[in-house]
């Protein structure tokens, strides 16, 4: 008897994924200091200015910035947010409820602080996918185009599709987005997270060539 069906296994997978990036992501909000978040994108900004040469990484850093500040701060997202969940520190209306917080109230506005310093990063980091969107397209695009070629060599001249290689790589291209998401909302690896891109990039083409290719003959 085969095993589950590849739909029952990908929403499977797509649910632990899915609870395992929740638990990430609110762990980081809550534990991670504002300073060492700062440290972290400051390391990571000038890593790839050194990697990539000055001109090209302060372009990228430069559309990050402008991607925060006309996307969250002009539109008055982060003050609406900040005002209503940690409230205007200058408000003198809000005194009786931050002394009587004590202790709660700093760490809901350290957790906040932390959370746009992600966003900040977020931005930096869909900025460095935009770098190497080229290299993106071309690679994916020659991957599904050579899986399709070879789906179509098998459906009229016998070929073998194998069942097993199909689901293995259904798997991992179900989760190299999430490691997407991932990269572009957890701050991790600074020092390498340039190159993470190309390389998921990479990861997910080489799946989606073995997916297509070993696809049913009948479909």
């Amino acid at each position: 008897m085969l095993p589950l069906s590849n739909d029952e296994t990908v929403i499977g997978l797509t649910a632990k994924l899915s609870l395992l990036y929740m638990f990430i992501f609110v762990a980081v909000i809550v534990f991670a200091n504002p300073v060492w978040m700062k440290g972290q994108i400051a390391e990571e900004i000038q890593g790839f200015i050194k990697w990539s040469g000055d001109e090209a990484g302060e372009d990228v850093a430069g559309r990050a910035q402008m991607w925060y500040i006309k996307g969250i701060k002009e539109t008055g997202i982060e003050s609406t947010i900040n005002n209503f969940i940690v409230f205007d520190i200058e408000e003198e209306s809000n005194a009786g409820l931050r002394n009587m917080g004590g202790s709660f109230y700093y760490a809901i506005a350290t957790s906040m602080e932390t959370f746009w310093l992600m966003v900040y990063q977020s931005f930096f980091r869909l900025s460095v996918m935009l770098y190497w969107s080229g290299f993106l397209i071309c690679v994916f695009g020659a991957a599904l185009v050579d899986g399709l070629t070879q789906r179509n060599i098998k459906q009229y001249n016998f070929g073998w599709s194998s069942v097993n290689v199909f689901r293995m790589t259904t798997k991992v291209v179900v989760f190299v987005p999430f490691a997407f998401l991932t990269y572009l909302s957890i701050p991790v690896i600074p020092d390498y997270a340039h190159l993470v891109p190309p390389a998921l990039m990479l990861i997910l083409s080489i799946a989606s060539y073995y997916m297509v290719s070993n696809m049913q003959k009948v479909f």
